[in-house]
């Protein structure tokens, strides 16, 4: 049954000043910062997802045409209301220290860096996705990742945020690939400013290995090993991982 919902709001204006007009739906709604992020949760509604596939895919998604805000590399954290159940869940995915990275090895180097491998976690963000999806969602985490996939294979319209936060940090970049050298930052040009050039507002940006990679998340814990046993996702995923 559906259920009205008066919010006391104007479409032209309401409480808070805005730039945007109000926006309404009676079957469902995405909301991210990037509007291909927020077509791709919508595509998962529309093809008989729920919201948990909504999320899934919308946050897949963002990794590819605003990895300034979300990461393969990222965290991920949820709070999930089951209405019919009246019960609310939690989740923490939250990413953890790499096995080989001790204490020592950090207070040798002066500290935590910010730059480089030492800061980088084991990535939690996959494996919640996935936990999501077995427990709530309606599709599989292969579906749900389909359009991330499409769009990084394909290509995508830089958008302005990415473009302004690509050129900050292309210009302390640049300076220390001048100065250091450092070997991990070569494929930030490579896939960022090939061959020294930034990706402009609107120009296609392809992004292939990603594509390979979402999709090899996406089916890992379906995929079977040749022993017959299915693969594990944990396994798989840092397999992936290791493997781009």
């Amino acid at each position: 049954m559906e259920q009205e919902m008066n919010l006391n709001l104007q479409g032209l204006g309401g409480v808070y000043a805005s730039r945007r007009e109000l926006v309404y739906a009676r079957h469902g709604m995405v909301c991210t910062s990037q509007p291909l992020a927020a077509q791709g949760g919508l595509d998962a509604l529309k093809q008989g997802g729920n919201a948990i596939d909504a999320a899934v895919a919308a946050a897949a998604t963002m990794t590819v045409v605003e990895p300034t805000s979300n990461g393969l590399g990222s965290d991920c954290f949820a709070l999930v209301w089951i209405e019919k159940d009246r019960k609310l869940y939690g989740m923490n995915a939250s990413g953890v220290s790499p096995m080989g990275l001790s204490y020592e090895t950090v207070e040798a180097a002066g500290g935590m860096q910010m730059r480089g491998w030492m800061p980088v976690m084991v990535s939690g963000a996959p494996a919640g996705w996935q936990a999501l999806t077995e427990r709530f969602g309606r599709r599989t985490l292969s579906q749900n990742v389909e359009g991330a996939a499409w769009y990084a294979e394909t290509g995508y319209p830089v958008e302005p945020t990415c473009a302004k936060d690509w050129a900050a940090s292309f210009v302390h970049f640049d300076r220390l690939m001048r100065e250091q050298a450092p070997s991990w930052l070569s494929p930030w040009f490579e896939t960022f400013a090939p061959e020294g050039l930034l990706r402009q507002v609107g120009v296609k940006q392809p992004r292939r290995s990603v594509a390979h990679l979402i999709v090899c998340l996406g089916c890992c814990r379906g995929c079977a090993q040749e022993d017959g046993q299915r693969a594990h996702g944990r396994g798989g995923e840092a397999y992936y991982l290791d493997f781009f």
